[in-house]
């Protein structure tokens, strides 16, 4: 064992997760790699699916009547859906699917920064906040159901990521205003709840929820409840109605009532698929390993704010809260589907999962510590073994292995045939033909692809086709397809 300064002791610059000098390096060597895999790969992702019909659309009508139409007969999402609009004015599909995914990355890290700097690391120096952040962001990485489909496709990093930052930051506001009593982070924090209530439906139960309790935490700790909080959290509730209460929901569930269906069977599968994963992130050995590195700076943390006599039984809501969500988004989504929720729904799950586990245990040690007049540490072979554990995890298995693979040898080959196809598009176009015929992709990279091209009637091709404005779009040979869901179901 190295004599190299542990977590809580070490100087500024000079921040630790583990005693053991090497595997200290090695983890921060990894944590750094593996960002920066994810980071790099982002240049060759293209557009797929519904990202070519939002573009035509934005090039085609202008935002409020187009919006207007959407609610109406299509779905709720106004906000999504602007922001996807006004994207599309901006840049070309093809430069939002690069741009976005590098924004969105450097997005959370920002988020998660914010979050060590307020929540984890208050009055340390800012490489401590770094390393931990960097921690929680590449297991967000590593835990996710599909990278692809929380990054790299467009449409759903901007219907569901960014409704995620926006519920990520209010929280971090409001508990801002909690600690500074700066009336500019209560109705920072309050426009982002309404916000993130307003964006997307599978965030505003836990939006609601979570404002509900801190609403309840000031009232126990105040004695009174705060009338801006009230204020807030009327707006939100509007807000929330407003995205489910949309004809276009009714009318696209009554144009497909058969899949739309809910039906009594579905229900034991929507809590058998819920408490499946569950158990899968809660028995995760890399958010056990990232718990056991966080620790001595959570218990810091902690330990530097007033002890209050909190209920034992408070330690429990955020996993009430999302046990409580869970069931429902997998109910609804398994009747619609008849299948198991999207990667992108199970990646916006698995993100509010993370903010709930770590809230929770700050909450158990604040309800259950004594008074600590110094900082506690963790046994530094307990640190050390956590570390090796969490390299071994990420390293060996999951999305980074493959992450690395594809950008090493896939992705160029498919960002090439990419560009084949929209050249042979264009030709088409040029020489007056009906039909456009574009290479399949061989071998795509797992991270990058969404959909495969197929029939000239799919609506992959369809889509792709109005967006350049030819009739039809046709591969030259069908697609081999693999089904494989890394999440094992």
């Amino acid at each position: 064992m190295s004599d190299a300064p542990d977590s809580l002791s070490a100087p500024a610059g000079r921040f630790s997760f583990c005693p053991n000098r090497q595997v200290d390096i090695l983890l921060k060597a990894l944590l750094l790699l593996v960002a920066t895999v994810f980071l790099l790969i982002s240049w060759y992702a293209h557009p797929s699916g519904d990202d070519w019909a939002f573009a035509h659309d934005a090039e085609t009508e202008p935002l409020l009547p187009w919006l207007w139409n959407y609610y109406l007969h299509w779905q709720g999402r106004f906000l999504s859906s602007t922001v996807l609009h006004t994207l599309y004015r901006i840049m070309t599909p093809m430069t939002a699917s690069w741009v976005m995914p590098i924004m969105l990355q450097a997005g959370w890290f920002a988020t998660f920064y914010a979050g060590c700097r307020i929540l984890l690391c208050p009055g340390r120096d800012r490489w401590t906040a770094f390393w931990a952040a960097m921690l929680l962001h590449v297991l967000y990485l590593a835990g996710l159901s599909h990278p692809r489909e929380a990054f790299y496709w467009v449409t759903g990093t901007v219907t569901y990521q960014i409704g995620l930052l926006l519920y990520a930051w209010a929280a971090l506001l409001l508990f801002k205003w909690q600690m500074s009593a700066r009336t500019s982070h209560l109705w920072a924090g309050g426009v982002l709840t309404v916000l993130a209530a307003t964006y997307c439906e599978i965030q505003a139960i836990a939006v609601l929820g979570t404002l509900f309790a801190f609403m309840a935490w000031t009232r126990y700790g105040n004695g009174r409840w705060d009338r801006r909080l009230i204020i807030i959290a009327i707006a939100s509730v509007l807000g929330a109605i407003l995205l489910v209460a949309s004809p276009g929901n009714f009318a696209r569930a009554a144009s497909d009532a058969r899949n739309y269906a809910l039906g009594i069977g579905d229900i034991p599968a929507g809590i058998g698929n819920t408490a499946r994963l569950f158990l899968k992130w809660t028995l995760d050995p890399r958010l056990w390993a990232a718990t056991i590195l966080l620790a001595p700076l959570l218990i810091s943390s902690v330990a530097r704010h007033p002890r209050r006599n909190w209920p034992l039984w408070t330690g429990y809501l955020p996993f009430v809260l999302f046990a409580l969500l869970l069931p429902g988004i997998l109910m609804v989504y398994f009747g619609y589907h008849r299948i198991l929720v999207p990667f992108r729904v199970r990646n916006a799950l698995y993100a509010m999962y993370l903010i709930y586990w770590f809230c929770a245990c700050a909450w158990w040690i604040v309800c259950l510590r004594s008074e600590w007049t110094a900082p506690a540490r963790l046994p530094g072979f307990l640190t050390t073994a956590a570390a090796l554990v969490f390299m071994a995890a990420v390293a060996l298995q999951g999305h980074f292995p493959r992450a690395a693979r594809d950008l090493a040898v896939r992705a160029h080959a498919y960002d090439a045939t990419c560009r084949e196809q929209y050249t042979r598009i264009r030709q088409a176009i040029a020489e007056h033909r009906d039909t456009a015929i574009i290479p399949q992709f061989i071998n795509p990279p797992w991270t990058l692809r969404m959909f495969y091209l197929e029939e000239p009637e799919c609506n992959i091709n369809t889509e792709m086709a109005v967006y350049f404005g030819i009739p039809r779009i046709a591969v030259d040979r069908m697609p081999v397809k693999d089904d494989f869901d890394p999440d094992g179901f």
